[in-house]
């Protein structure tokens, strides 16, 4: 069962899969080049086009976690459901697997910045004041994106009725918590809820934190 979807998965999100392979295994080989100084000694420049570079990273396991999320569950909502409640199989079983069948395929792209990375710092001169960390930031990389994964695949997995009117619910708070700002007055209700869920503890907080291959 696990083998049948994980190719339905692959067969719905081979091209992101694939761009994101080939965004995850650039990114690291491209940051390097561009950002290394003409000057060795200037490795405070370096550090700072590196750093900016690393941006990079979170917004690629976002956009990838959500995607894959969200073709997880395509060809279920597509079909309503009916093929997945005819399976002589339990519910949560089949749950598992589909969000199993979407995290190989996210650890695929994880091991290919792991090997972009690893062959980054092999070909790029060693300076002893600084200190490669590619397996660190492959498994931050992996890690993140199956943290966005799980929470977008819970919520595309919530019925149609119940997401719109949860989506009508954010933007109200949206609009009104703007509203609120035009007009001077004082409350602020989103912030905390954003900052609950990246905060170092929170389900997103490992977006957070710095994104560096190469760091002192």
């Amino acid at each position: 069962m696990l083998e049948a979807l994980i190719r339905l998965h692959w067969k719905s999100s081979r091209s992101w899969v694939i761009a994101a392979m080939a965004a995850a295994g650039a990114l690291p080989v491209v940051s390097v080049a561009l950002a290394w100084p003409s000057d060795r000694a200037d490795l405070a420049t370096f550090l700072a086009r590196l750093d900016i570079w690393s941006l990079f990273y979170p917004v690629l396991a976002v956009v990838l976690g959500v995607v894959m999320a969200i073709l997880t569950w395509r060809s279920d909502r597509r079909g309503e459901f009916v093929y997945a409640l005819t399976l002589p199989i339990e519910r949560w079983r089949y749950v598992l697997y589909r969000f199993a069948s979407g995290a190989i395929l996210i650890g695929a792209v994880g091991a290919v910045l792991w090997a972009a990375a690893v062959a980054t710092v092999v070909t790029t001169p060693a300076v002893e004041s600084l200190h490669a960390h590619p397996t660190a930031l492959a498994a931050k990389f992996s890690l993140a994106t199956l943290a966005v994964f799980s929470v977008s695949f819970a919520l595309a997995a919530v019925p149609g009725r119940a997401r719109q009117i949860g989506a009508r619910i954010l933007f109200g708070l949206i609009a009104l918590q703007t509203l609120v700002l035009l007009l001077g007055w004082q409350g602020n209700w989103l912030v905390p809820i954003v900052e609950a869920l990246t905060d170092r503890f929170g389900p997103l907080g490992i977006l957070g934190g710095r994104w560096m291959l190469i760091d002192v």
